[in-house]
């Protein structure tokens, strides 16, 4: 059984390779609706999800110390994951994604990017961008199984000792 310290820093891995590769996507262009690069609106959107991240990871890190309080760790991870929830939202109404499992907070946020005008048109997409369009939903679909899977593996188990 692995420490859930190296969970965490597995979980952190993977979010910093999600973040670059958003970065990375989203600069390159084109988007799913055949524009060459990030709209002011795609940005906007995202940003409030990677706020939030940052203040959620730094929470959760000052949990892992020790003492861990296992409710505390438990919150502070919650915390963290819902940032990387709404990002997938995000990219899942800009194209990049596959739509994240169903929940009643994803679904409000949905619906309250829509009213904003963020959601894309997939159906225009270029015949060039295409195939690069499959490839990126494929990785982030991925990264945000992987992502999950992780974060359901960070347990405390307060009978073993932090490593």
């Amino acid at each position: 059984a692995s420490c859930f310290i190296c969970q965490a820093q597995h979980f952190f891995k993977l979010t910093q390779a999600l973040l670059k590769r958003v970065s990375k996507v989203l600069l390159e262009g084109p988007t799913p609706d055949g524009t060459a690069a990030a709209s002011p609106g795609m940005w906007d959107g995202l940003l409030l999800p990677a706020d939030a991240f940052l203040e959620a990871a730094d929470e959760f890190v000052n949990a892992l110390y020790v003492p861990q309080d296992p409710s505390f760790v438990s919150r502070a991870l919650t915390a963290v994951t819902n940032p990387i929830r709404d990002l997938h939202v995000s990219l899942s109404l800009l194209g990049f994604a596959g739509r994240p499992a169903p929940t009643d907070d994803a679904d409000y946020l949905v619906a309250q990017m829509k009213l904003l005008g963020i959601g894309r048109d997939v159906t225009s997409v270029g015949a060039g961008a295409e195939e690069k369009l499959a490839k990126d939903r494929k990785w982030f679909d991925a990264c945000f199984a992987q992502l999950s899977k992780v974060a359901g593996a960070i347990v405390l188990d307060p009978n073993v000792p932090a490593t």
